[in-house]
């Protein structure tokens, strides 16, 4: 999934010079981008794509009422991917 499937609530999406789209604006503790999807019952790990050009940044990611602190290195303004846990969805 990419930023513009999801409902931007606080922040708002952008588009690269390359044409990636991305959410930006998280200043608000209740800022965030939400995404409903379906999927087959399982155990899925999450791999977030994002960008920190002014400095490491903390997020909280949560799926169906798990939640996960991902910690996210300063890389510049080049996207980078991170792993941001493993959820289980559905009846597992």
């Amino acid at each position: 999934m990419h930023a513009q499937d999801g409902t931007p609530h606080g922040v708002s999406i952008q588009q690269s010079p390359s044409g990636q789209a991305f959410a930006t604006g998280f200043e608000g503790k209740n800022d965030n981008l939400e995404f409903s999807f379906q999927a087959r019952a399982g155990v899925y790990d999450l791999i977030l794509a994002y960008a920190c050009p002014s400095g490491d940044k903390e997020c909280e990611i949560e799926v169906n009422g798990q939640k996960e602190t991902v910690y996210l290195k300063a890389q510049g303004l080049e996207f980078t991917t991170t792993e941001a846990g493993t959820f289980p969805l559905g009846e597992v």
